[in-house]
């Protein structure tokens, strides 16, 4: 299982960068970005577990909503950081950044 985990950790930054080159605003950039990764993730872990035994829970609706709930929260979190990163001066300001997908 840690293979398929680290398999998912790769494969989903990798579909959001495919997918933001394509989506010109930011924001829906970032929340369609966001629920790829996620769907790419557990789409993933969902595949690995079809042939090891494994519980029935572990892929519920219940269990699913849960992990959303707190990757959502996490990334607010994040984003909220973010910001307050920019404000103090740690991180440099958007128009000073070259190269990246959304310079």
């Amino acid at each position: 299982m840690g293979g398929a985990i680290g398999l998912a950790a790769l494969l989903a930054p990798f579909a959001v960068l495919v997918l933001c080159d394509r989506v010109g605003s930011r924001l829906v950039a970032i929340i369609a970005g966001f629920a790829v990764a996620f769907l790419v993730y557990e789409l993933v872990l969902f595949a690995a577990t079809a042939g090891p035994p494994s519980g029935d829970d572990a892929f519920s609706l219940k269990v699913i909503m849960q992990i959303l709930w707190l990757n959502v929260l996490a990334l607010i979190g994040l984003a909220l950081l973010h910001r307050v990163a920019l404000s103090v001066g740690l991180l440099p300001p958007r128009e000073a950044v070259r190269g990246g997908t959304f310079a």
